[in-house]
């Protein structure tokens, strides 16, 4: 094999593992959106609790304990170091929507790589049949 090959051969290899990357961050970054949107919902129906309303509140994944519902427009949201501030269900959507945004930019972006990274294999493939 020639030395021009060889390197086609690391920089192909190396190209799948940066492409497999990329794929594990596109997913991730689907189900963080999935998650995202959910939230949405939930917090669209936020207005429509009355105190006493029944709730199953998440504990861990697949794990909830029930409670009762105590009509408030406010929520509290961690901003890190378990400090936590009240933040009313329209600035938390704004808060949601806008990582959202981020998400599809991310994505976009981690679409352009892809799209890049397979441009360079297919080029790399010619090398190797020709």
């Amino acid at each position: 094999m020639k030395p021009d090959e060889k390197q086609s051969v690391v920089e192909a290899e190396q190209l799948n593992i940066r492409l497999e990357g990329i794929e594990r961050r596109l997913e991730s970054l689907a189900r963080s959106r999935a998650e995202a949107k959910e939230l949405l919902i939930s917090l669209g129906q936020l207005p429509t609790l009355k105190d006493g309303d029944d709730l199953l509140v998440p504990v861990a994944t697949g794990l909830f304990t029930k409670a009762r519902a105590v009509a408030s427009d406010t929520l509290l949201v961690n901003v890190g170091d378990g400090v936590t501030v009240e933040k009313t269900v329209a600035e938390v959507r704004a808060m949601v929507e806008a990582q959202i945004k981020r998400m599809d930019e991310q994505e976009a972006h981690l679409h352009a790589q892809f799209e890049a990274g397979l441009s360079r294999l297919g080029e790399l493939q010619q090398v190797f049949k020709g």
